[in-house]
């Protein structure tokens, strides 16, 4: 999400919610086209499979199109080869594979993100100014009424 196309997708899409324009939907499915299925060494948010994992999250939820949903369980078996047990539970390497690392953009925090929302069927916090989209209803309204004052 840090660097590539991704991270503009979640945008997109938090565009439309706001502004129901389909022009950014129809951008962040091409986002997604392009990503889908491809290769990507990292297992963290911002650099890996867990930032693409939670943009076709929230292409699902914004969709409900099936298609994203196993794209994201997909993602999450090629995650979960990444995974070092540690003690009771597991751990996933950080930047540049060099080591487990606990941290939210490359390590475990970022992954059990991805895979807690995964395992709530695409619902859940993300850490967003917009945890699970339940601001953006808020925005939805603001916008609303923004426009209307204008006409």
């Amino acid at each position: 999400m840090q660097f590539g196309s991704v991270g503009v997708g979640c945008v997109l899409l938090r565009f439309y919610r706001v502004t129901r324009e389909a022009k950014y939907l129809a951008f962040a499915q091409e986002i997604a086209q392009a990503t889908q299925g491809k290769f990507c060494i990292y297992p963290g948010a911002f650099v890996g499979m867990s930032g693409i994992g939670t943009f076709f999250l929230d292409l699902y939820r914004v969709t409900k199109d099936a298609q994203y949903l196993r794209e994201a369980n997909s993602i999450a078996y090629r995650v979960s080869l990444y995974q070092c047990a540690v003690g009771e539970g597991v751990a996933f390497p950080g930047d540049k594979l060099a080591g487990l690392t606990t941290d939210y953009a490359t390590g475990t925090v970022g992954v059990g993100f991805f895979l807690s929302r995964l395992l709530n069927d695409g619902q859940g916090r993300e850490l967003f100014l917009d945890p699970d989209f339940s601001s953006l209803e808020t925005c939805e309204q603001a916008a609303t009424a923004q426009l209307d004052s204008m006409e």
